[in-house]
């Protein structure tokens, strides 16, 4: 999930480290000690690059708003920030099967704590796994400090900062996952977010409406009510968001709004939704790429619009990023390292 445009160059995300180190393995045939700092370099960032148009799907072009005003067939579903409230009962939980057992006694009761422990435990999960099956490779950095030194400063800064916390959370994490079946564990992790999230916590929501994590298997008990949940909920977050000034929750929506099927097709998010978000991230993009990628992901949902919804839409998108985010330009952090990595 993770990870969107060019700022994941400045700031790799570690899954992005996952294809780095495979990469170098299987296409040059040598390990990372028989290259230098520099190719390495060029490489990690040429797989960014890629890995960014990847993730939009489709070959970045130069759009600017007049290219995207293109009056088209009217959407029906009225746009995010025009969300109807969500009823003021009880909150709405995945489902009353979803309890925290095997979560540590100190942060059962306490939803802040409860969510920083899944969120830990869905990164430790991924991560442990794959340092795991490295390990056995004496060319992995790690078992090599010949590698490790010649390895490029931020892709040896990241494998040792990973390290380091596969230790620190080894204990705890070990045990809740190899005492918690698979599917429900899933489930707490996003029960978590959401319980955190409804309490107010940005990141928690940004997660949530992401749908970072691992999801239930489609046929368990757990499934249906993460759907019900998402349904109900991820609109409001991604509203409650834009009235703060939150990237993360703009980054996270829009990747929402291109999904074209499961969890995040559920929460209606229309063409007026895409275009909302595209424009107010083409605005917070700090350079020419983030601008022409976001630019032309604003010009396929103009193809559904007319002429007066872009009018509109380019003044919200513009008043949203003067008066909610201050001009502020796309933050790095809000974009790696937020969820899993």
């Amino acid at each position: 999930m993770t990870l969107r445009l060019h700022p994941i160059i400045h700031d790799m995300s570690l899954t992005t480290v996952e294809k780095v180190v495979c990469r170098l393995r299987t296409e040059s045939g040598r390990s990372i000690t028989d290259m230098n700092s520099k190719s390495i370099y060029g490489l990690l960032i040429a797989i960014a690059i890629g890995a960014a148009i990847l993730l939009l799907g489709r070959t970045p072009r130069t759009v600017g708003p007049a290219a995207a005003k293109q009056p088209a067939v009217q959407a029906q579903a009225k746009p995010v920030e025009s969300a109807p409230p969500v009823a003021s009962a009880a909150p709405v939980q995945m489902t009353t099967a979803v309890a925290f057992a095997g979560f540590p006694a100190s942060v059962a009761q306490d939803p802040a704590r409860r969510y920083t422990f899944a969120k830990d435990c869905a990164k430790f999960r991924h991560f442990d796994a794959f340092y795991r099956e490295q390990s056995a490779d004496p060319s992995w950095p790690l078992n090599s400090p010949k590698a490790l030194a010649a390895a490029d400063p931020e892709l040896r800064s990241k494998l040792l900062e990973t390290s380091r916390f596969l230790d620190q959370h080894r204990q705890s994490c070990k045990l809740w996952l190899e005492a918690t079946p698979q599917d429900l564990a899933n489930a707490q992790i996003y029960e978590a977010s959401l319980q955190a999230a409804l309490r107010g916590d940005q990141n928690a929501a940004a997660c949530f409406v992401m749908a970072a994590w691992q999801k239930p298997n489609e046929q368990s008990p757990y499934h249906a009510g993460l759907v019900k949940a998402y349904a109900a909920h991820a609109r409001r977050f991604v509203q409650d968001g834009l009235k703060i000034g939150s990237w993360p929750i703009v980054l996270a929506a829009f990747q929402a709004t291109e999904e074209q099927h499961g969890l995040q097709t559920t929460a209606g998010f229309s063409a007026q939704d895409t275009y909302l978000l595209a424009r107010l991230a083409q605005q917070g993009s700090p350079d020419a790429l983030g601008e022409s990628q976001y630019g032309y992901q604003a010009a396929n949902a103009a193809r559904n619009l007319t002429a007066a919804d872009l009018i509109a839409l380019d003044k919200r998108a513009s008043d949203l990023f003067v008066n909610q985010f201050e001009r502020k330009k796309v933050s790095v952090q809000s974009v790696t390292d937020m969820c899993v990595n």
